[in-house]
């Protein structure tokens, strides 16, 4: 059984995994890449659709019918006469050969080629991947949809691969000198949006290079399993990392509100006060008012833009009101998506990045002090599972609050014995010495 890209297994309408899965399918190593390389190393040209149902019968003219399992040596046979071949990839057989393909001939295409013009307006008709060899130019194209893709040679792929692994590497190391200066800072109270702004862009483009990366690497197929490894040990622990950055900034859990906190409460983080009873400065009312708006922010912003929020008429008797997250998690995806929106060369100017993610309401007020959480800290000490070092959080609020409380206030918070709360309470000693000692070393 081949793997299967076909709308059956895929939504139709999300061609980005439609495109993922059939560039697996057609990956070096693969019998189906076997398959392609003969026809094209014959240069015979060929046509293949990938998928079979009643759209795709009702464009085949002509040919004759089949039912036989799918290999390399048949398809490539198939291929030498005039017409299509097309397979039914949930079940890995041929059903169709040397079909002529009569797909509307209104729907738009940018090619020239008779082949190339009618793979892709069937890949739009029908909504399966069709590939069209060349004849002449010895190359194979893919066709998701609207998108065409020329299927690369292994070797490509994997000099690709390799100069952005590199570039990936370079950003990781980058991405590790200001999450380490970022923690420093968090222990000492010295916290700023431009700390995190700072961090939050280099995740974001570590985050997109890995993404590109996953792509080739997809397409490479089991030519690239050494470069998969050093992929992953590159990109490992990243969403984790961006989640509980977003979780200690953006996502509020109110103190005393349990693990889950309040499930309409989301706010980025609370501004740091030298003094327990001094009124806050103007900056800090200026980051506490755009805290107030944080995790909403990018969810109002994708609701107008996707045209959810509509002015009501003079008859609607209830207005309507922006969607708003309902657990953490969809205030984290909020505040990633509004990172994802930004463009390259706005995530290293930490002003914007701060601005988007709702820390700052000014770009002068990037050097407003904000306070974290505790997640990203939490999360370094040995043996601390996720729900106590939500009970944690949420009993004490902030960072500087859990590393000032005492033994028992840690034991009665996380619900441990003695023993495992001390054990806790010198791991976040020992994580906190470290992080002050490597700033200034």
């Amino acid at each position: 059984m081949m793997p299967s890209p076909n709308p059956g297994a895929v939504p139709v309408g999300d061609t980005t995994d439609l495109l993922r899965a059939t560039l697996e399918a057609v990956a070096p190593g693969t019998e189906l890449r076997g398959a392609l390389e003969r026809i094209a190393r014959g240069r015979t040209g060929g046509l293949i659709v990938l998928g079979f149902d009643p759209v795709v019968d009702s464009i085949c003219s002509g040919g004759f019918e089949l039912d036989v399992p799918f290999s390399a040596t048949r398809l490539r046979e198939l291929s030498k006469m005039d017409g299509a071949v097309v397979l039914d990839f949930e079940r890995g057989r041929i059903v169709r050969a040397a079909v002529q393909l009569l797909p509307d001939p209104s729907i738009p295409t940018s090619e020239s080629g008779t082949r190339h013009r009618t793979a892709e307006r069937v890949a739009k008709q029908t909504g399966h991947p069709v590939i069209s060899v060349s004849q002449s130019m010895n190359i194979a194209a893919l066709y998701v949809h609207g998108i065409r893709h020329v299927l690369l040679d292994p070797e490509e792929l994997a000099a690709r691969a390799s100069q952005a692994l590199v570039t990936l590497e370079r950003y990781r190391a980058r991405l590790e000198d200001v999450a380490a200066n970022l923690t420093a800072l968090e222990v000492e109270d010295l916290t700023t949006a431009r700390q995190v702004a700072e961090v939050a862009g280099s995740q974001e483009m570590v985050w997109r290079i890995g993404q590109e990366i996953a792509d080739v690497l997809t397409e490479l197929g089991t030519a690239g399993r050494l470069l998969r490894m050093q992929f992953d040990q590159a990109i490992s622990g990243i969403e984790q990392e961006r989640s509980l950055l977003m979780r200690d900034y953006v996502v509020h859990t109110p103190k005393g509100a349990g693990p889950a906190g309040d499930a309409a409460d989301a706010a980025p983080a609370q501004v740091a006060h030298q003094g327990t009873t001094d009124a806050p400065t103007t900056g800090e009312r200026t980051a506490s008012a755009a805290g107030e708006r944080a995790a909403s922010a990018a969810g109002e912003r994708t609701a107008s833009a996707a045209g959810e929020e509509t002015a009501p008429t003079s008859g609607d008797q209830t207005p309507t009101t922006p969607t708003t997250p309902t657990t953490p998690d969809d205030a984290v995806a909020r505040a990633l998506a509004a990172l994802a929106a930004l463009e390259a060369n706005a995530l290293i100017e930490p002003e914007k990045v701060a601005l988007e993610l709702g820390l700052i309401d000014s770009p002068t007020a990037i050097e407003t002090r904000v306070r974290p959480r505790g997640h990203r800290l939490l999360s370094a000490v040995p043996g601390l599972d996720g729900p106590t070092a939500e009970a944690i959080i949420a009993r004490f609020g902030s960072l500087q609050d859990i590393l000032g409380a005492g033994l028992e206030d840690l034991r009665t918070a996380s619900g441990l014995d003695r023993q495992r709360a001390r054990t806790i309470r010198e791991g976040l000693s020992r994580i906190a010495e470290t992080a002050t000692l490597e700033r200034f070393v």
